[in-house]
């Protein structure tokens, strides 16, 4: 019988060493050498057209989609599926410490969350590297997080990932950051995004989302 726990345990330390892996080659090829100050934003690091598009990328079909999770915030607060019922359109970031492109959107998604909140969408970020090899949580991995959440202005709510999260999600992540829509029942909105984008491409993409969502409600 195979021992669901060192499964979990091996494909999570996979899924880190791959984003590891990708974000920094993805920092190579833009020319980055170091992480993006707190205070930076997608849209002021912009100029170079690759670094401000970001990539479709194809979701497997037999994924499960984000209806019934369990994991527990950077505080240690419990937090299930039920948040997406709070908005017509939840913008879920993936990210992680280590990841340039990632630190350097978050002031403009910290933004985004306060412009959109009253518009049926919010905004939720899923931090990948806060565990060690033996599914121990780190604790300096989530005191950096919080700092950096702080110093961003990305002041939404992240989670952790739990087991619940890598297999509904987290294992099909080829790199960081990605971004994916879901509905108040959880349903994938659209296709995922690979990499960062700036506050207006954001912008729209968030409006094409949520005509989606309400087009769907209408049709039913």
């Amino acid at each position: 019988m195979i021992d669901k726990k060192r499964l979990f345990l091996v494909t999570l330390a996979f899924c880190i060493m791959l984003l590891s892996s990708a974000c920094a080659q993805s920092e190579k090829g833009q020319g980055q050498s170091s992480a993006p100050a707190a205070s930076s934003s997608a849209s002021e690091q912009a100029e170079e057209p690759d670094s401000s598009e970001s990539t479709p990328v194809e979701s497997d079909p037999d994924a499960p989609t984000l209806k019934n999770f369990k994991t527990t915030d950077l505080d240690g607060n419990e937090v299930t599926q039920e948040i997406f019922s709070h908005a017509d359109l939840t913008m879920i970031n993936i990210w992680a410490t280590y990841c340039n492109p990632c630190l350097g959107e978050m002031p403009d998604l910290g933004a985004l969350a306060e412009e959109y909140a009253d518009q049926g969408v919010q905004i939720v970020g899923i931090l990948m590297d806060v565990y060690d090899q033996n599914w121990n949580v780190v604790q300096s991995q989530v005191d950096l997080a919080k700092e950096i959440v702080k110093e961003t202005g990305a002041d939404y709510l992240h989670l952790m990932p739990s087991t619940d999260l890598i297999y509904a999600k987290l294992r099909y992540v080829q790199a960081v950051p990605e971004t994916i829509f879901v509905d108040k029942e959880g349903n994938l909105v659209g296709e995922p995004h690979l990499g960062a984008r700036p506050k207006n491409k954001w912008a729209e993409e968030i409006q094409k989302r949520l005509e989606m969502v309400h087009g769907e409600a209408d049709a039913g």
